[in-house]
């Protein structure tokens, strides 16, 4: 197991996914009346963090942006489209690698069942799967994702041609 996470950690953990102290615990998989107050004692370091949450919130940590260097080593967005399409439909994939962590597909119509978006009515993302469940809206996030797509997607058409 990695470095343990420090009383600390997990409190900037919390901040940075613009967590409650209530959510945070939800998110830990904590439940009952003490909760909050678990997490409070586990911020304050008055209670030690266990093994499993130990665990949980260093995955956790993984989705949240480390600082401006961290674009140098694994951009926001990535881009991919099946090398071996199955069934002989070729998809496009792209992945939120910083949290809240999602791989939505590109599609030509919204699916009712998924969170979908576009930028330019053309094509849809549509979230296959979230990683990391969102805590605050991620409309801007959907947005963003959905606009570098859209110019991902004229570059490749037009590279091509």
């Amino acid at each position: 197991m990695s470095e343990l996470l420090s009383p600390f950690e997990l409190k900037g953990l919390r901040k940075a996914i613009g967590a409650s102290v209530s959510r945070m615990a939800e998110l830990l998989g904590l439940s009952g009346d003490n909760a909050s107050d678990l997490v409070r004692k586990m911020e304050n370091g008055s209670k030690p963090i266990s093994g499993p949450i130990q665990r949980l919130a260093r995955f956790m940590q993984e989705g949240v942006t480390l600082g401006n260097d961290m674009d140098r080593v694994l951009p926001r967005f990535m881009t991919c489209g099946d090398l071996m399409p199955v069934g002989g439909i070729e998809l496009d994939w792209v992945l939120h690698t910083r949290y809240p962590r999602f791989l939505a597909v590109s599609l030509d119509d919204p699916v009712e069942e998924l969170t979908c978006f576009t930028a330019d009515n053309i094509e849809w993302l549509c979230v296959a799967m979230w990683i990391d469940e969102p805590v605050d809206d991620v409309t801007d996030i959907l947005e963003e994702c959905a606009e570098l797509f859209a110019e991902y997607s004229y570059y490749a058409v037009n590279r091509t041609e």
